[in-house]
């Protein structure tokens, strides 16, 4: 898509369409579960509509957070070029990360806004210091992302 960037500034330009959009068909499909979790598939053509619903919502949605971004997002920004160089060792290594810290807190009965929390953080800090520490300046790091040059640390003479 980079390579098109017409197509580019067009999702750019519609990001409030789309967020409404995407609001909208997320309020159809809740409302055609009418307080159910999970689809009733009793009535005919609640299916259908629940899935066209889910799909526009996702989709507009999508387009939507990728237009705001190229909004907002539109100049070089080092902490967003690191972390977009270190997501991929991200990726890879999350759901380990993820799993273990979710059968540490499976024993604790803290409320769930606070174990969310602590486990998004305890798994990404981790895997960002690994990725600086193991993974940026090494082979690995030039397999995954290509070469990047070690950081000069500025200092006073």
């Amino acid at each position: 898509m980079h390579r098109q960037r017409p197509l580019l500034e067009h999702i750019k330009r519609r990001w409030l369409t789309n967020l409404l959009v995407g609001i909208g068909a997320t309020i159809a499909s809740l409302w055609i579960l009418d307080g159910d979790t999970w689809i009733n598939t009793a009535r005919p053509g609640d299916t259908l509509a629940y899935a066209l619903s889910y799909a526009i919502a996702m989709v507009n949605l999508s387009f939507a957070l990728m237009g705001l971004g190229l909004k907002l997002l539109n100049q070089e920004l080092p902490v967003v070029r690191y972390l977009s160089d270190a997501s991929f060792w991200m990726y890879l290594w999350h759901v380990p990360a993820l799993m273990f810290w979710q059968c540490v807190f499976m024993m604790i009965e803290w409320p769930w806004p606070l174990e969310f929390s602590l486990t998004l953080f305890l798994t990404a800090l981790p895997l960002v210091i690994t990725y600086d520490g193991f993974v940026r300046s090494t082979g690995l790091g030039a397999m995954l992302n290509g070469r990047r040059s070690p950081r000069i640390l500025l200092t006073k003479p």
